[in-house]
């Protein structure tokens, strides 16, 4: 392949994904949307992985859906305060969307798995994610200083939930369920003797 071809190519890979990126984040927003939906439906989470699945779902969402969108803007060498000014600060508004919904999901695990006081030392490690995912679409990084940032902050969320009293994280879901009984309609019922009728007596 000559040089000339090569830059061919790299352009048209530019171009589609320019092309790709606005559909791309809107669904991944969009999973993460729905996986916290599906996260509030959970009937009994110490009995299943169901939010824990999804939950994890939303935040990978969400992360790939900053680093497209950073990755888009850092090629065109916009600064912090080139993308303060975009969409009349619009854009602003929005990064702070993306990371509050990071933290709203990494905070409704944490309250609907709790079983006493919310756990207030895991606040710490919610708004730290959210701040990271957040930073990363706002500046321009060619580092992953907020990626581990974002690790950081989900590591002394998990730290935290599990040293919290009376937090119970899927701690019945590998029990054996209960063995099943027979229906009231189907266990024998006990026998009552059928009661004699009286002998009658007529009198002329």
């Amino acid at each position: 392949m000559s040089e000339v071809d090569r830059q061919q190519r790299e352009k048209d890979i530019e171009s589609l994904e320019s092309t790709l990126t606005g559909p791309l984040s809107a669904a991944l927003i969009t999973i993460a949307i729905f996986s916290l939906s599906v996260m509030s439906f959970v009937p009994d989470p110490a009995k299943s992985l169901i939010d824990e699945v999804f939950g994890i779902l939303g935040l990978v969402s969400l992360i790939s859906a900053a680093l497209i969108l950073d990755a888009e803007l850092d090629k065109r060498e916009l600064t912090f305060r080139d993308r303060r000014k975009l969409y009349s600060s619009g854009y602003i508004v929005f990064c702070g969307s993306i990371g509050g919904m990071s933290s709203a999901i990494l905070f409704f695990y944490a309250d609907v798995n709790r079983t006493g006081p919310f756990p207030i030392c895991t606040l710490i490690g919610v708004i730290l994610f959210g701040f990271c995912i957040g930073g990363r679409l706002m500046t321009k990084s060619y580092n992953n200083c907020w990626l581990v940032g974002m690790l950081a902050a989900f590591v002394l969320f998990v730290i935290a939930l599990r040293l919290s009293p009376g937090v119970q994280i899927a701690k019945d879901f590998f029990k054996d369920p209960p063995a099943p009984t027979l229906a009231p309609c189907l266990s024998p019922q006990p026998h009552s003797p059928t009661p004699r009728s009286s002998p009658v007596i007529s009198h002329y």
